[in-house]
């Protein structure tokens, strides 16, 4: 599984950093995901994350590549799936 998230709609809120950081941080006033691929683990607490997003930005499925989202220099240790 991988996730995604919607920098656009980001709020920045944290909630998902708070609760499963070690997917997501918040990178330059919005959410990152720090993995490539969600280890098996924390799926269940990812998809939690993704339902408690309240701007609903925040997307997990399976992995299909590789995509890498909006990169500012304050990302490019970040991977944003």
């Amino acid at each position: 599984m991988n996730a995604t998230v919607d920098r656009k709609t980001c709020s920045g809120c944290g909630t998902c950093a708070k609760q499963c950081s070690d997917v997501f941080q918040i990178v330059g006033g919005k959410a990152a995901v720090g993995v490539v691929h969600i280890p098996w683990y924390l799926e269940s607490a990812s998809m939690h994350v993704s339902h408690e997003c309240p701007e609903g930005a925040i997307h997990i499925g399976e992995a299909h590549g590789l995509m890498m989202a909006e990169t500012g220099s304050d990302l490019r240790s970040w991977i944003a799936l």
